[in-house]
């Protein structure tokens, strides 16, 4: 057998010290090849955190948080490539014709073909029995669509989404747990809405136009209001057990009062990543000065989602 088999993925080294990894990445390359790839996508504090969980909790996913399997991996493995080349090139002018500089460029379709070895057999490297699906959820992945859509042509996508003026308050306060956001609530708005919100918003709706039978929207409002109904759809929508037994199993893993350590929802902790898990929050919260901040950019966006209140 040479480096690699069509049964059992690439045959063991020859040194002796990698063999344990080796036959173990070959264990795991074979068992996942076959697995299903599903992304969790939409802008930060809009509840993908909570749909991850809820895929993760059940028996035929597993769900991983925050891979960042675009702009820490993918997006430095194209860096890399062009750094190399541009090296091999500039160092080419400086050897003879038969030296074959082209013949030591890398590959870009190559390495992202690598990327996905990687995500399967690094990050996934004991699939659970019964296993369909395997994923992660990373808001910033929605910019780095083509790439992921190259690699991973058969993905499903779920596509959360909620109130912008809800998710820009909590975002709000999570940058100001962590010290990255020390402006005023209006201030933030108007820089969120721009530099993120929006970008991320436009780019999961056109996920949705581009991909309409790989891809599902899912509200947050709707996982707060009707959890049972939403777990159902995102379940059918993937093809897997939406039996009572499973789904209450799921929804109590991933309820508000078990994710935050015993609060109820609307018992707010702000220095909590799970900080209240209700709808509407911003009412309370926006004077005349967020809401003109929000509204600048984010009132026609928020219209196109169906938030018209």
């Amino acid at each position: 057998m040479g480096l690699s088999d069509e049964r059992t993925g690439p045959a063991a080294p020859p040194s002796s010290a990698f063999e344990r990894i080796w036959r173990d990445y070959a264990r795991v390359f074979a068992e996942t090849s076959s697995l299903d790839t599903l992304f969790v996508v939409g802008p930060q504090r809009s509840g993908t955190t909570w749909v991850q969980l809820l895929l993760d909790a059940h028996p035929e996913c597993a769900c991983k948080f925050e891979i960042r399997l675009h702009d820490a991996l993918m997006a430095e493995a194209h860096r890399m490539v062009g750094s190399y080349n541009a090296l091999i090139s500039q160092h080419s002018r400086q050897v003879p014709p038969w030296a074959g500089a082209e013949t030591r460029m890398l590959d870009q379709t190559r390495l992202m073909l690598l990327m996905r070895l990687m995500f399967l057999t690094h990050f996934f490297p004991l699939p659970k029995p019964g296993l369909r699906y395997v994923g992660e959820k990373t808001p910033e992945n929605l910019l780095g669509l083509s790439d992921i859509e190259a690699v991973f042509p058969e993905a499903r996508y779920i596509v959360v989404v909620r109130d912008g003026r809800d998710a820009g308050l909590s975002s709000w306060h999570h940058f100001r747990n962590h010290g990255s956001a020390d402006l005023p609530l209006a201030s933030f708005l108007k820089r969120w809405v721009a530099e993120h919100w929006s970008p991320l918003v436009n780019a999961a709706l056109d996920l949705r136009r581009r991909r309409p039978d790989q891809s599902l929207l899912v509200r947050y409002e709707d996982l707060v209001a009707r959890p049972e109904q939403t777990a159902s759809a995102i379940f059918g929508f993937l093809g897997i057990d939406t039996s009572k037994a499973t789904m209450a199993r799921c929804l109590e893993a991933t309820s508000f009062q078990k994710v935050s350590g015993g609060r109820a929802a609307g018992e707010e902790r702000r220095d909590q990543f799970f900080r209240k898990g209700v709808v509407g929050d911003w009412r309370a919260a926006f004077g005349a000065a967020e809401l003109a901040a929000f509204s600048e950019v984010g009132a026609a966006i928020n219209r196109l989602l169906g938030y018209l209140g």
